[in-house]
């Protein structure tokens, strides 16, 4: 059985959000899934300018080269943020799409004014800056073999070349139901969401500990973090507890 290949962004300041992502993506999944993350130093030898280009994080524009680390073939690959999502559903319902319609299909979310800044109290504090089609790229199901992947200018250093699909024509992107990208701290319903982006910070940045949706990520991840020591797993449910109570006395 072929592998869905699922690549996303690795910062090893966040790395705790990529196991947890992982951890979600596998125990759902109704096949095989191959995981892929993207390292900045295993890349800059190859894609050298994407890194010139800057970013709230050190994954921000490697993701457009998922194409190409694919051979421009074979079935849809995904890409995602993953390091500050969760994943509540079957990947494999994203192979009913119409991916070999489009070059890439995505949440086409509405432009909208970014809350600012991310990351709040941490080392990566950063400005969140507005731009048109903000996330589009932060899930994406990619048609390797399309050959409007094969346009990419990979000398380009212009960020809105990158965040606006600069290569491909319109009606190459396709369009994915909402509930594969809910923002829910940009204000995207909880309830519904196949894949729980907390596209600000995860809520195990304090600043960021009442994000909408907290309580399931924080469930996900005492089941991805159980090191099989119940010395680990006692510091962890207090850890978790700590939270809960922090959440009832705000």
């Amino acid at each position: 059985m072929t592998s869905f290949e699922i690549y996303h962004g690795y910062d090893p300041r966040e790395a705790v959000g990529t196991w947890i992502w992982e951890h979600s993506v596998a125990k759902r999944a109704s096949g095989p899934v191959k995981f892929t993350p993207l390292f900045e130093s295993q890349l800059a030898s190859r894609f050298p300018n994407l890194y010139k280009v800057g970013g709230t994080n050190r994954f921000i524009f490697s993701r457009f080269c998922v194409a190409d680390l694919a051979n421009h073939r074979g079935s849809p690959v995904l890409f995602t943020d993953g390091a500050d999502m969760i994943c509540l559903t079957d990947v494999y319902d994203l192979w009913k799409e119409p991916w070999e319609r489009n070059a890439v299909m995505v949440v086409k979310r509405p432009d909208y004014d970014a809350t600012s800044p991310k990351y709040r109290g941490t080392p990566m504090e950063a400005f969140n800056k507005s731009y048109k089609r903000k996330n589009w790229s932060s899930v994406m199901l990619i048609n390797p073999g399309h050959f409007g992947w094969r346009r990419i200018n990979y000398n380009q250093t212009d960020p809105a070349y990158w965040q606006n699909f600069g290569w491909l024509n319109d009606k190459e992107i396709g369009e994915l139901d909402p509930t594969w990208n809910r923002i829910v701290d940009e204000g995207d319903p909880v309830e519904d969401a196949k894949i729980m982006h907390f596209t600000l910070g995860v809520p195990a940045m304090y600043g960021h500990k009442d994000s909408p949706g907290a309580n399931v990520w924080w469930n996900e991840a005492a089941e991805a973090l159980n090191l099989c020591d119940p010395t680990y797993t006692e510091l962890l449910k207090t850890l978790t507890k700590h939270y809960k109570e922090d959440r009832l006395a705000a």
